[in-house]
């Protein structure tokens, strides 16, 4: 066997691995229907609407939760996404890795089972408005070529104020800031945490010192996204020599693709262990593919 299939062989084996790993997720989702296991935590909250409001819902625990469901559906996607692309594909995977951790972060962040009920929702809260916000903000836009889309938005930025003042009035969650831009969403209590600081927590080291590991992953990813000059390297598109650069980069060796990518396969199984002990789900078929996927992908990467 050449070299070159070699090289192909290896990649299908890993993006098989990672395709076993996400579909078997699915499979705890559906087999749930997405719900909450009777007992959990999640359960026992869901009901709760001691939080509630008409505006938002009567039943913020169980919104927020459905939140997490999809968040991790689409960190699920995303890796999906990567994984089959893996044999011919370069920036997009970076692209897509980004996508994975970035959803898996915020899946992690909001089903922390340390976080109080009014903790956990006021999250939520936020997550609703900046949503809101976007939109009000997008539509704005489009105004500017389609003047019906200034009705829209007006009417968008509107809710978000009943919103937010009556958010305020209760006081469950703390007080409202808005910030004197335009395009920056409000947001009530604490100013949320950056997709950087996020995926920091999900992909923690014990040693912390200088730059943090999930930040050093989460820009590299951010440089290929972003189409910055030393993304091209990062994604394999270009050799970077002595006297320059050269056009096209050579193909990344199995273990290079490994190395790089590892870090989401890891970080979309953290953020599924959190949420799942949060919703009560047994994660036993999950842990079970988790640990072969683990193994294969973790000898490429210290493989020559």
């Amino acid at each position: 066997m050449s070299r070159v299939d070699m090289r192909v062989r290896g990649l299908k084996d890993l993006a098989a691995s990672s395709r076993r790993l996400v579909t078997e997720v699915k499979h705890l989702e559906g087999r749930y229907g997405g719900r909450p296991a009777a007992g959990s935590r999640a359960a026992v909250e869901a009901n709760d609407t001691a939080l509630g409001n008409p505006l938002w819902g009567e039943r913020p625990i169980e919104a927020s939760d459905l939140h997490v469901v999809l968040l991790l559906a689409s960190a699920g996607d995303h890796l999906m996404l990567l994984s089959q692309g893996l044999v011919d594909r370069t920036a997009s995977l970076v692209t897509a890795g980004r996508g994975c951790l970035e959803s898996a972060a915020k899946a992690a962040w909001l089903a922390d089972v340390t976080l109080s009920t009014h903790r956990h929702t006021g999250l939520w809260f936020n997550e609703l408005v900046l949503a809101i916000h976007q939109q009000a903000w997008g539509l704005q836009g489009y105004a500017d070529f389609l003047p019906e889309h200034a009705v829209e938005a007006a009417d968008r930025r509107q809710y978000l104020e009943l919103m937010l003042q009556a958010a305020e009035a209760h006081g469950q969650w703390g007080v409202v800031t808005r910030p004197g831009k335009p395009w920056k969403a409000p947001y009530v209590g604490e100013q949320p945490s950056s997709a950087t600081s996020l995926v920091d927590r999900l992909l923690t080291t014990p040693d912390n010192a200088g730059p943090r590991f999930g930040r050093a992953v989460y820009q590299v990813g951010s440089a290929v996204a972003h189409a910055n000059a030393h993304g091209f390297s990062v994604a394999g598109l270009v050799n970077v020599e002595e006297d320059g650069l050269s056009y096209p980069g050579t193909p990344l060796t199995v273990r290079e693709v490994a190395i790089r990518h590892l870090p989401v396969i890891g970080g979309f199984f953290n953020a599924t262990c959190r949420v799942v002990n949060r919703l009560g789900w047994n994660i036993d078929n999950v842990r079970w593919q988790w640990e072969r996927t683990y193994q294969q992908w973790s000898d490429a990467a210290g493989g020559e």
